[in-house]
């Protein structure tokens, strides 16, 4: 399960844009907290912060609450830090609402609540918080705090996913993999649906999420295991076997009868240029294998069409570019048997999967989700 993302900068920032709902000595003191954050000195951030959140600034409080913890400028406080993502979350910040889920599902730095997160999660991912829309998919998916439901996890987690949650398509496929074909069917009409919180909670200004840092997930067998698992610790899919795409066999051309010779002689239509078909995209700041290359790569997602793939590929190549420089990519189309075929965004080449799960590894530390793959 993703851990609250780190959106203090962007938080601090966005709260700047809409200064008529300060007072001016509040913007004075907001603007003072910016400045240390932009600068680095936290425990000054800490200090301004403090007054602004007591008087109920819901912005300051949600920012406190992430400083606190994140333990940025002075010692680390999990339980004050949800208190005050709790009063911003009352104030319906949903970005707080998220994070104090997450807190309580992780179990980080105070004991684990499956039930509290379910709640303080499902709140958010109603308001239409991806990360809370994913996250309440985990917990549906494991019965951790409400009954295990594959139907309703797939539906959250496809919302996530249509929000461009990257981590969202890895746990989509795994719930693919036991949901049934009712359960699937019914989850994509619930996905499309008009959310039940949209209206209810109002969402304070925030900055889009920054990159999150994903943990490397641990290998895990399919079958259940009779214990429960922790939230941060889906089941990964088991590999599935991959033969090239069939073939489609080439018609023959029909013939076409010899047309009637005309009576009288007529102009010769003027020639049209014969139509060509529009040049696929080329994919960015991204370089083709070289001939024998490495058994292994580096997999960053795997979709049901070429188009969304190629869409998805550009999506990460604009956002990872520095991390992703240098690396051969390629798109390659797999069968996955009942599931149909599907698309894969493959990166690096590599000789066996111990240099693919480092290069992964890596590339989790940029900011990006991954697993290594045989080619």
């Amino acid at each position: 399960m993703p851990r609250p993302r780190p959106l203090l900068a962007a938080l601090l920032a966005g709260a700047l844009l809409g200064p008529l709902a300060l007072s001016a000595p509040a913007r004075a003191d907001m603007e003072a907290v910016r400045k240390a954050v932009a600068a680095g000195d936290y425990a000054a951030a800490r200090k301004a912060l403090l007054p602004l959140a007591e008087r109920g600034d819901v912005t300051a409080q949600a920012a406190l609450g992430h400083i606190l913890l994140q333990g940025s400028g002075g010692a680390r406080d999990v339980p004050g830090a949800l208190g005050w993502f709790e009063k911003a979350g009352a104030q319906g910040h949903v970005g707080s609402l998220s994070a104090a889920g997450t807190v309580y599902a992780y179990g980080d730095g105070v004991p684990a609540d499956y039930d509290k997160a379910f709640r303080l999660l499902k709140r958010a991912a109603e308001a239409g918080d991806a990360d809370a829309q994913n996250n309440l998919g985990v917990l549906y998916h494991f019965g951790l705090g409400a009954a295990q439901d594959q139907m309703l996890a797939l539906a959250w987690v496809l919302r996530a996913e249509r929000q461009g949650l990257l981590q969202a398509i890895r746990l989509r496929q795994e719930i693919e993999q036991v949901a049934t074909v009712a359960q699937k069917s019914e989850a994509l009409r619930l996905a499309a649906a008009p959310l039940p919180g949209a209206a209810a909670a109002p969402k304070v200004a925030e900055a889009p999420p920054a990159p999150q840092k994903v943990e490397p997930q641990k290998t895990a067998p399919q079958q259940p295991a009779p214990q429960r698992p922790a939230p941060d610790k889906p089941v990964p899919a088991t590999p599935v076997r991959e033969t090239p795409p069939p073939a489609r066999m080439a018609e023959a051309p029909k013939e076409q009868p010899a047309p009637p010779a005309p009576t009288t002689p007529e102009p010769a239509p003027a020639a049209t240029p014969a139509a060509t078909e529009p040049p696929r995209p080329t994919l960015p700041k991204a370089l083709p294998p070289p001939p024998g290359s490495g058994a292994y790569a580096v997999q960053l997602a795997a979709l049901p069409s070429r188009a969304e793939a190629e869409k998805q590929w550009r999506a990460i190549a604009a956002k990872h570019g520095p991390a992703l420089a240098g690396l051969p990519s390629e798109l390659v189309t797999v069968d996955l048997g009942a599931k149909g075929l599907y698309t894969r965004i493959l990166v690096g080449t590599y000789a066996d999967r111990a240099q693919a799960a480092a290069a992964c590894a890596r590339l989790k530390g940029a900011g990006l989700d991954c697993l290594p793959q045989k080619r």
